[in-house]
């Protein structure tokens, strides 16, 4: 039996569709959130994700 390989191409666009709606959902809940630390958390995860994509886009 041959080993396929993954195809990272096609994973890689899943992560980032998998981001992009966490960063939607994000952004929902920030826009609603009047707690000063936890605005700042969801901006500094928002901002991780920012990065994730990007670094994906750039493979």
């Amino acid at each position: 039996m041959q080993k396929t390989e993954p195809d990272y191409s096609e994973m890689s666009q899943m992560r980032i569709r998998s981001c992009e709606r966490e960063l939607e959902e994000l952004q929902k809940t920030r826009n609603v959130l009047t707690n000063p630390t936890a605005r700042e958390a969801i901006d500094k995860h928002i901002e991780n994700l920012r990065q994730e994509v990007h670094q994906l886009k750039i493979l």
